[in-house]
């Protein structure tokens, strides 16, 4: 979406940088992702790195781009945040997701039918100091039963509509029983995306069908 027409629908200017879209396939390239959260008792925008960066040994970096909603308190990493009350979530007018069938990994994308935004509830981790990005992971969760012919992922991400925004990050509650399966919609595309995930052409968005890959293998687990 336009700049513009993001401004309008969330009724309020966004900062230098806010991204108009949330077109990456993976997290460890570190793009910035556009989020709104809360400070003072006022949602805000801003810009984040997606993924939660780990130090490891030998000056290693992992980075972490998910965290499950059923085990958040569990973790120490995302526990820090809960605790802080760090919740965000992502403002997305579409999200890519890979698919492995018959030993091959395709892209897919998520969005509306009609267009328009939706958001992914998430965890931020504020950049403190000169220079410090701050950095959000999305939040997922198994897919629920009536969701199965819609998603064919083990996980999916908690999606939320605008009307429940302010539950999840001013309260802390997620409140969704999910998104309205019927407005929205999952295809593959191309496999640019794949080979660069800054690609963003004309037809990153585009249904494209593989002659390897038929509707039913989408949901069928025996095949990947």
């Amino acid at each position: 979406m336009e700049r513009d027409a993001v401004e309008e629908a969330l009724g309020t200017s966004l900062p230098e940088g806010f991204p108009s879209g949330f077109s990456h396939v993976c997290a460890y390239t570190r793009p910035k992702v556009g989020v709104l959260f809360h400070r003072r008792r006022s949602v805000l925008p801003g810009v984040a790195r997606w993924g939660l960066v780990i130090l490891q040994g030998a000056g290693r970096e992992t980075v972490v781009p998910n965290a499950r909603w059923e085990t958040l308190s569990e973790r120490p990493l995302f526990r820090r945040l809960l605790e802080r009350g760090e919740r965000c979530v992502l403002v997305v007018d579409g999200f890519y997701e890979t698919l492995r069938r018959y030993g091959v990994v395709y892209p897919l994308y998520c969005r509306k039918r009609a267009g328009g935004l939706f958001f992914l509830a998430g965890l931020l981790d504020v950049g403190e100091g000169r220079g410090k990005a701050s950095r959000c992971v999305v939040l997922t969760r198994s897919p629920r039963r009536g969701e199965r012919g819609l998603f064919p992922w083990p996980r999916v991400p908690c999606i939320l509509e605008q009307g429940e925004l302010g539950s999840w990050i001013m309260e802390g509650r997620l409140t969704s029983e999910g998104p309205f399966l019927d407005e929205y919609e999952v295809y593959p595309v191309r496999d640019h995306i794949l080979k660069d995930p800054s690609y963003r052409g004309a037809d990153a968005t585009t249904p494209f069908r593989y002659s390897g890959l038929e509707s039913p293998d989408l949901f069928d687990e025996k095949r990947s």
